[in-house]
């Protein structure tokens, strides 16, 4: 019988031709051939050195890439913090303000009825030095909290003298291009934004200044360093 446990036997000229040499040779470069022509295998089955120089080239972008992003990220954050602190310290000043306001305007009134009247002033006079005691508390808080503000602000910002003036500059790409030349490691992430400081005179020999504020202190630090 031509039936076996497992189903039909094989014909025993399948079975010669896969013991033929003649036959599996030629197989075998076939296979060989396909494999480093479609997918890049040499006959040991192992990636060819060239394409694993690719791909850790491309890593390596990639992971360049996200660390830039992160350092942006965290500027952005940062800076974005900052604008918050002074929008509070406005609103908040906005609202001393408008408080005393209020009660200069109740002090005229006072002030009014009291010209009128035979009544003693002390009660207006205690409310006027209530009045120029709050303003003064008021001057003084927000005069500490601008010298804070500018003490930051100081941190990641820097002036710099002596670059020349030219027509539609970019002061970004001229800071960029000094930092190049001194190989200090600074590139356009590290730069919030730059401009000129004071008015153009076309009389003046000495160009003006350029102050840069950088994204972050580490930044501002490597330039100061090296000038």
């Amino acid at each position: 019988s031509n039936m076996s446990k497992t189903g039909f036997d094989e014909p025993d000229f399948v079975n010669r031709m896969f013991q033929s040499s003649a036959f599996l040779v030629p197989l075998k470069k076939l296979i060989i051939q396909v494999l480093e022509n479609d997918y890049g295998l040499d006959k040991f089955s192992k990636l060819k050195f060239d394409h694993i120089f690719k791909v850790d080239e491309r890593i390596t972008t990639i992971h360049s890439k996200l660390a830039e992003n992160k350092v942006l990220l965290d500027a952005m954050v940062q800076y974005k913090k900052q604008i918050e602190n002074t929008l509070n310290l406005q609103a908040e000043l906005e609202g001393k303000i408008a408080q005393i306001n209020g009660e200069l305007e109740q002090l005229k009134i006072s002030s009014s009825q009291q010209s009128t009247t035979t009544n003693n002033p002390t009660d207006l006079n205690f409310k006027l030095s209530q009045c120029d005691k709050e303003i003064r508390e008021c001057k003084t808080d927000m005069g500490k909290r601008m010298n804070h503000l500018e003490q930051y602000d100081r941190r990641t910002n820097l002036r710099f003298f002596g670059i020349d003036e030219v027509e539609n500059e970019n002061t970004n790409e001229m800071i960029l291009h000094i930092a190049e030349c001194l190989d200090i490691p600074v590139y356009e992430i590290d730069i919030s934004r730059s401009h000129r400081v004071g008015k153009y005179n076309p009389q003046s020999s000495t160009p003006r200044p350029i102050i840069v504020r950088f994204t972050s202190y580490r930044s501002r630090e490597l330039f100061y360093k090296n000038r």
